[in-house]
């Protein structure tokens, strides 16, 4: 009974706490203390759903744990699209959703519900999200990872409008996707683009490593202990790391590069001609701008 009072005490202290605050989240072992408001509340409906296609042109989508997944489908024989999380809830805990001028908004649980989320209620929030191909997407996430796949057959990849994704610790997987813009930023997540297609493109992770097979104009690679390996082909990219490596392979090698570091190493086994501080390789027509700290560049 003893060590029961210090832990309700914790308890009753963290919700006088976050109840000044308008977002915020605690993890304690298997327990997960969550507290969040947000406007409009009243509008919100809670509960598993479906939105008509023509009516959303964006989806927000502000989440917490478990997983984000992106279904791209033609919706049903109405033309509505699914929306789901797996567990069951109460009316506070469950998903809440609003839609206003064309945005789809989605919320992890009712605002101002002070709740407490075990290990196997977490599993429950793994939301799936079905959507239309040419939709706008953006998600914030806690510790939840974020699953955007194409794995139909045409069109391939799948084209959408802005895509904008934000995690702590979650990772973030896109695959077959095709773009206007994008901005895909984890703190202690990685972040894994195949076959992405993006004219404009900004990533950044601070302990998470960068994977990119894609193709785009301008594209900026941010990382701070995390490696950065991109494959493929653009205009212009910008790389920057602190204590980790970069390597760049394009599939036709035709670039101008920069490098600047300290105490990094530039690695290559193609020919390149050296002018001042810049490597030219064939034509040069990729401008590429690296800076290192710790870290060193690969060509191939």
């Amino acid at each position: 009974m003893k060590r029961i009072i210090p832990v309700l005490s914790a308890l009753v202290a963290f919700f006088v706490i976050v109840s000044a605050l308008s977002s915020c989240n605690i993890s304690v072992g298997p327990i997960n203390m969550y507290f969040s408001t947000y406007e409009n509340a009243e509008k919100y409906t809670s509960g598993n759903f479906s939105y008509d296609g023509s009516e959303v042109e964006k989806i927000d989508i502000d989440w917490v744990n478990a997983e984000v997944k992106f279904v791209i489908s033609s919706g049903d024989e109405n033309g509505k699209f699914a929306v789901s999380e797996a567990g069951t809830f109460t009316e506070e805990k469950s998903i809440h959703s609003f839609i206003d001028d064309g945005v789809l908004y989605i919320k992890y649980c009712a605002s101002g519900f002070d709740s407490i989320f075990v290990e196997d209620e977490q599993k429950g929030k793994a939301l799936t999200v079905n959507i239309p191909l040419g939709i706008e997407i953006a998600v914030t996430t806690v510790s939840a990872d974020v699953y955007l796949e194409y794995e139909g057959a045409v069109p391939e990849p799948a084209p959408f409008d802005v895509i904008s994704i934000k995690t702590t610790s979650g990772d973030v997987l896109i695959s077959s996707i095709e773009c206007t813009r994008a901005s895909i930023t984890s703190v202690s997540g990685d972040i894994d683009l195949d076959s992405f297609v993006c004219p404009n493109a900004n990533v950044k992770t601070v302990s998470g490593n960068v994977d990119a097979i894609m193709s785009g104009k301008t594209l900026s690679f941010e990382t701070v202990s995390g490696d950065v390996d991109f494959s493929g082909v653009s205009e212009s990219i910008s790389a920057k790391t602190t204590s980790g490596d970069i390597t760049l392979k394009f599939e036709k090698t035709s670039a101008t590069v920069r490098f600047e570091t300290v105490s990094g190493k530039f690695r290559t086994g193609l020919d390149y001609v050296k002018s001042a501080d810049k490597y030219i390789f064939g034509y040069g027509e990729c401008m590429i701008d690296v800076a290192t700290t710790s870290g060193d560049l690969t060509i191939k």
